[in-house]
């Protein structure tokens, strides 16, 4: 990444003057778009990666602030995992790319939600959109040779702009496509503003599932808790349906379905409470078994006198 070059604006020295930006601002912003990816304008960084380069009077927390101060004012904006630890992805913001057809776009960062499907913004400054080979302060060229500079030039910006919106829509998809963020899928979670769209009910249709709608959001709340990462999260949807229907998730009234842990303890406590029942009768017919034969009182015990005792069981 030491080749090539980057566009940046000489008015970032007003913000410095005005104190908007630091030095300190300025050189993370910069170190930013020197790494990032020239055809998206994402860099893989880290406020430890940058602290790691800087002189050792500045501190870890003055990096972070830096990085904090660039996403409030609209430069940059961070994609952090809750927890995650190491390099993420940050999106700088105003980035200015260009396509095959030589058209310029810069990144849109309040468009863009997802930091691996960026979204530009068309660039219409005159800067950008001349195409002019002569130097701004003059020319070493001789004059006829300068002329046809000119003219070649005029040319070339007049076959641009012949050059039809289709065309241009067509590069900017090719140069999208380009992209090594599209080339190599990466593994990310699922976006809460996912919704189904039209093959996936379906798919799940097709297969038996009747409330669609209720086991899809049980398959985001599934990986949105557990924070799975996908590559394809249209491929996890499809594994989901034919695991629903071979374990008929989503559906009521299957006998074969597998018993959960709560159904085992309620199981399990009724079993316990029929035989309570069971032996609590049992123990109940034999009181009501005994209560039933006829009385001893009044009886006298063989081995006692019957001098003293008298017939109503007092002593005479």
């Amino acid at each position: 990444m030491s080749r090539g070059w980057y566009p940046r604006r000489r008015g970032i020295l007003e913000h410095l003057n005005n104190g908007r930006i630091s030095l300190l601002d300025a050189a993370v912003h910069d170190f930013l778009c020197l790494t990032c990816d020239y055809r998206t304008g994402v860099a893989f960084a880290s406020a430890e990666k940058i602290r790691a380069l800087c002189p050792r009077d500045i501190s870890l927390r003055a990096v972070q602030r830096s990085l904090e101060r660039l996403q409030h004012i609209g430069w940059i904006k961070r994609f952090r995992r809750p927890g995650a630890r190491g390099n993420y992805p940050i999106l700088i913001g105003k980035y200015f790319v260009i396509d095959a057809s030589l058209k310029w776009y810069s990144v849109n960062l309040e468009k863009t939600t997802d930091w691996r499907d960026v979204q530009f913004d068309v660039v219409t400054d005159e800067v950008f959109t001349r195409h002019s080979a002569v130097p701004e302060r003059g020319s070493e060229l001789s004059p006829l040779k300068e002329l046809n500079e000119i003219r070649n030039e005029k040319g070339k910006k007049e076959a641009l702009d012949r050059s039809t919106e289709e065309t241009g829509s067509v590069a900017y998809q090719k140069f999208r496509e380009d992209s090594p963020l599209r080339a190599k899928k990466i593994a990310h979670p699922i976006l809460p503003s996912w919704e189904l769209d039209a093959d996936m009910r379906l798919f799940a249709i097709d297969r038996g599932i009747l409330n669609v709608d209720e086991t899809f959001a049980a398959f985001k709340d599934h990986h949105l808790a557990r924070g799975s990462l996908f590559k394809d999260w249209r491929a996890a949807w499809r594994n989901w349906v034919r695991n629903a229907k071979k374990f008929d998730r989503g559906q009521h009234g299957n006998k074969n379905q597998p018993e959960s842990f709560a159904e085992r303890n309620v199981r399990r406590a009724q079993e316990g409470l029929s035989e309570i029942r069971r032996r609590a009768q049992s123990v109940l017919g034999e009181v009501e078994s005994r209560v039933s034969e006829p009385s001893d009182r009044g009886r006298m015990p063989a081995s006692v006198p019957r001098g003293l005792i008298g017939p109503d069981g007092f002593k005479n």
